[in-house]
């Protein structure tokens, strides 16, 4: 019976640290690995949405049921950013998915769950730390999206462009 446990054992200890593995229930957003998101954020020229969450993080699930999983809660956030799984799997595996630990000392992260809208690469981000509620998750997500979108138009005005 032994040897039948390990291997099972070690695959599903595999899967669960590739980085970029959809978490939560299926209809929420497509998370992207960081290395993936960010690059596709710069191509898109969309704001990544970073999500760092654990395992062992009781609000990390209740944020991906309450929110996440919503479908027009999930249709908002593909719509306005690249949503980037930052998922701490240290105490698991022993080690982070590439790219966690810079992402998370570029953004000062000091708890789960957090959340952090920015642009891939810059040190200024918008963030939410902590469970507040689904109300204020939805709340955050609405006000940084629009937030985003006044920065971009103010940028574009600077630089006598049409937004």
């Amino acid at each position: 019976m032994r040897r039948v446990l390990l291997p099972v054992a070690v695959v599903a200890l595999l899967l669960a640290a590739v980085p970029g593995q959809a978490v939560g229930k299926p209809g929420g957003p497509k998370w992207r690995g960081i290395p993936e998101g960010e690059a596709e954020a710069k191509k898109a020229g969309k704001p990544a949405l970073y999500f760092f969450t654990a395992e062992w993080c009781g609000p990390c699930h209740t944020i991906q049921e309450e929110v996440f999983a919503d479908p027009k809660v999930a249709t908002a956030i593909e719509k306005h950013y690249v949503p980037i799984i930052c998922e701490d799997t240290f105490r698991e595996v022993g080690a982070n998915p590439p790219g966690f630990n810079d992402v998370a000392r570029r953004y000062g992260l000091q708890g789960f769950p957090t959340l952090v809208v920015a642009r891939p690469g810059s040190q200024v981000g918008i963030r939410l730390v902590g469970w507040l509620g689904a109300d204020e998750t939805r709340k955050f997500l609405d006000v940084a999206a629009s937030r985003v979108k006044e920065a971009e138009a103010a940028k574009a005005k600077t630089a006598g462009e049409e937004p």
